[in-house]
């Protein structure tokens, strides 16, 4: 692309700093847009780790003592509510000291869920939710 980065140790389409970008006469990063962009880049990659290490956790400790329960990923669920919105109900199962920290958005506690189980998940898929998972996953139950 003629506005790709010109740092032939960078060259992403991505960065916004375009051809007139200095950092092509040095491989240290010296303008702000590339600063920017490769700590984009950087936060990215640790999100990737620590998604992967979570991942592997689940599928070798936590998934085989929960067979019979349905598992679906944040992408899968990220990507059903894409296609049809308001076709997922995230019920966060956590204990309230945890939901303080973060809540997903539109997530419920399982509280609300339990005032109206038929009619809060009818035609809805219910993913139940918590820290890790495992440790509560009787409440699918």
């Amino acid at each position: 692309a003629d506005n790709a980065c010109q740092n032939l140790l960078c060259r992403c389409v991505e960065c916004s700093c375009g051809a007139a970008c200095t950092c092509n006469v040095s491989p240290d990063v010296t303008c702000d847009p590339c600063k920017d962009f490769k700590a984009k880049m950087a936060r990215k990659a640790d999100n990737a780790s620590r998604a992967k290490v979570a991942l592997d956790f689940w599928n070798d400790k936590i998934s085989p003592q929960w067979q019979e329960i349905p598992h679906i990923t944040a992408s899968e669920v990220m990507q059903r509510q894409k296609e049809v919105p308001g076709s997922v109900l995230l019920l966060d199962c956590r204990p309230k000291p945890e939901r303080d920290i973060s809540c997903l958005p539109g997530a419920i506690t399982t509280e609300e869920f339990d005032k109206d189980p038929a009619g809060l998940s009818q035609d809805k898929a219910v993913v139940v939710y918590c820290t890790l998972g495992g440790g509560r996953a009787p409440v699918v139950d």
